[in-house]
């Protein structure tokens, strides 16, 4: 004989309420099946009693609100979880140590205040990663205290220094008598005489909190800010020597003079050794270079010590009347980084990244950069002007005017393409 199958049986009440409210969940706890449930939201139930009914339509509206803050409490922390995940990706952090300003405080615990209305105080600092020990400090500071000569109560922090160790500190910080010694050694020596017990963090606070100043006079030195400029080509040139190692060790070296008013490259030349004679030689092509341009008359030539630039040959030159040498440094106040600026930027920008194994192959590539530096690349220091057309004094305003009209057509040009392109995606949505 078949095992006869006992079914659990609901007050018509259960059964009336669910079938009012249409939710099979209304009674989580019962744990009634859900076909059963959905069976008794497709009758016609009636609760016969009014208040009952009324009970049973407010739980089901609670019940909606309940759901209702959960979804809403979910995305708000959702929302707080992905501004601050997203302020770190940025590299953005909140730095609570540095915000020394009293009014910044106040309007910070504020805006605190004002949150602990709706939010926990807890909940608050937590989204601000605002320790509560800093908050409660802030608090006192923004009280006060009834004693006019300290800043924070004694009362409510009973470890920190009494008025006469803050000005005992004090003294020891502004003295004259003390001023070459490291605060941290000034706090080792302290403790040594007996005079002032804390911590070094302790003694760091209070120079923060007082502002007080060490008595030393810094010096600073002199910089000069811009270096030597010429106001027309061929007014001063820069010489210079700088070397380069090959693969098998052996020493290339290179020498360039450059104007300063155009930095373009007069001459250059790539050597396996130097001396004055070789130097002489290049300066006479500079001085060839040079003709038919604005006269050189008054050059100044800017070298350095070296003794390539001492040689018999070199003074000759000057004797005649053709640049007068001035030794960075030593006879002027200014340096050779102007010639100094191209070497760099010669072997960084292009040297450094070229297999060149030979004197020869070394030559090649100098002279392919310098033609390209001179002729080709734009500087920077003349709004796009290349060197050439410095030296030469060739660029007018038209070029640039020139310039700023293609690019402005290019823009126009650039918004009728971008109008006419279809993209599916983006049209969707």
């Amino acid at each position: 004989m078949a095992k006869r199958t006992n079914y659990a049986s609901y007050d018509v009440r259960i059964k009336a309420a669910i079938s009012i409210t249409g939710r099979s969940d209304l009674f989580p706890d019962l744990k009634i099946p859900r076909a059963t449930a959905e069976y008794w939201l497709k009758q016609p139930f009636v609760l016969e009693d009014p208040i009952l009914e009324s009970v049973v339509i407010a739980l089901n509206h609670s019940r909606h609100e309940n759901e209702y803050l959960k979804k809403e409490k979910l995305a708000a922390y959702a929302q707080t979880k992905l501004l601050k995940d997203v302020l770190g990706i940025m590299g953005f952090r909140l730095r609570w140590k540095h915000i020394g300003s009293t009014e910044k405080r106040d309007k910070i615990l504020n805006a605190i205040a004002m949150a602990m209305v709706d939010a926990r105080r807890n909940s608050c600092l937590e989204t601000l990663d605002l320790s509560l020990s800093r908050f409660k400090r802030w608090k006192r500071e923004q009280r006060g205290c009834g004693l006019p000569e300290m800043k924070v109560c004694p009362k409510a922090s009973l470890n920190q220094l009494t008025f006469e160790e803050i000005q005992l500190m004090g003294q020891f910080v502004t003295s004259t008598e003390y001023a070459h010694f490291p605060i941290r050694s000034l706090h080792y020596f302290a403790k040594r005489e007996g005079k002032l017990f804390c911590t070094y963090s302790t003694w760091r606070k209070y120079i923060d909190q007082y502002g007080w100043l060490r008595p030393r006079k810094k010096r600073m030195k002199k910089i000069e800010r811009i270096g030597i400029r010429a106001k027309h080509p061929n007014e001063i040139w820069h010489l210079d020597l700088s070397y380069f190692i090959l693969p098998d060790g052996k020493k290339c070296f290179i020498q360039a003079v450059i104007d300063n008013y155009s930095r373009f490259v007069l001459a250059w030349q790539v050597l396996t050794s130097y001396d004055g004679a070789k130097t002489a030689s290049l300066l006479e092509k500079a001085i060839q270079r040079s003709i038919g341009s604005k006269s050189n008359c008054g050059l100044s030539l800017i070298v350095d010590g070296g003794g390539e630039n001492k040689g018999f040959a070199v003074k000759k030159l000057e004797a005649l009347g053709h640049f007068k040498k001035q030794v960075a440094r030593f006879e002027i106040a200014f340096s050779n980084s102007m010639v100094e600026a191209l070497f760099r930027s010669l072997k960084h920008n292009y040297l450094y990244s070229k297999e060149i194994r030979s004197h020869k192959s070394l030559k090649k590539h100098v002279d392919f950069w310098c033609t390209d530096h001179n002729a080709r690349i734009p500087h920077t220091a003349f709004k796009g002007e290349t060197p050439l057309e410095k030296f030469n004094q060739s660029w007018n305003t038209n070029e640039e005017i020139r310039i700023l009209v293609r690019h402005q057509e290019a823009l126009k040009l650039r918004l009728k393409h971008n109008q006419k392109v279809f993209c599916e995606i983006c049209e969707v949505a």
